[in-house]
């Protein structure tokens, strides 16, 4: 999933109910008694700067994995790290805060390493089922414009174009450059059947929107990026090649 995709999901209409659902768990099973609209406004403003805290850290440790491992293998964000940076970080933060606003957020029988461990426990739970039934989830009128390797989902419209060497392929994206798999052409096309690109040499495939031109240079063919990088079609290929260029309405530059 790239970084686009991922912030994208977290904006969809189930996982802002999602949130909301989780909010409402927390606000009714606080300890305080709701005695009146305002003893409750306070534990939802609470909770809200508790969840608030909480999606930052995550979305902070998730921008900083990226960062540093952006030129190397594909990033892997680990959540259950991100989760229990997250939950100790809002956890200790709201405790400082209820007494400052009158709202009691330790019960008198526990302790704060005893709530932390509580509240521990609860987000994992919920960041399984958030991770594992929620943000995964892609409707089915979407899949078609996923390319699924493994575990990663690339999406067609992120993809400029995919090269391979040897047992690995590198695809080109819009949003995270160049991202490593392990796996082999002739199985890819298998993948990419039915997906709208070419192949103009062995080790490439270009889908159809990423290819702004073609250009003839010293007799050879080569197509033109919309990231600018120029891609020479093999001899073998050039004839199917320029039929499919005129049957997708690819323009020729001098």
């Amino acid at each position: 999933m790239t970084g686009r995709e991922f912030l994208s999901l977290l904006v969809t209409p189930r996982v802002l109910a999602y949130m909301l659902i989780v909010f409402a768990v927390h606000t009714s099973f606080n300890p305080d008694d709701f005695s009146s609209t305002i003893s409750y406004s306070r534990v939802a403003f609470l909770w809200l700067l508790g969840s608030s805290v909480y999606v930052s850290t995550h979305l902070l440790l998730w921008f900083f994995g990226w960062f540093v491992f952006r030129n190397r293998d594909p990033f892997t964000y680990h959540a259950i790290g991100g989760t229990l940076a997250a939950t100790v970080l809002a956890t200790y933060l709201m405790l400082e805060i209820a007494p400052v606003i009158g709202v009691e957020l330790l019960p008198k029988h526990q302790n704060i390493f005893g709530i932390t461990m509580v509240s521990i426990m609860r987000m994992v739970m919920f960041e399984w089922i958030f991770f594992s039934y929620i943000l995964k989830r892609v409707d089915p009128a979407d899949k078609e414009d996923l390319l699924q390797i493994g575990d990663r989902e690339i999406s067609m419209g992120d993809l400029l174009y995919i090269r391979a060497n040897e047992h690995r392929v590198c695809f080109f994206t819009k949003s995270e450059g160049e991202v490593f798999e392990r796996a082999r052409m002739k199985d890819l096309l298998n993948i990419l059947d039915g997906k709208t690109g070419i192949q103009p040499h062995r080790s490439y495939w270009v889908p159809r929107p990423s290819i702004s031109a073609a250009k003839e240079v010293d007799d050879k063919l080569i197509l033109i990026v919309e990231d600018g990088t120029e891609i020479t079609v093999a001899r073998t290929r050039r004839g199917a090649v320029e039929e499919w260029l005129v049957s997708q309405s690819v323009p020729y530059v001098a």
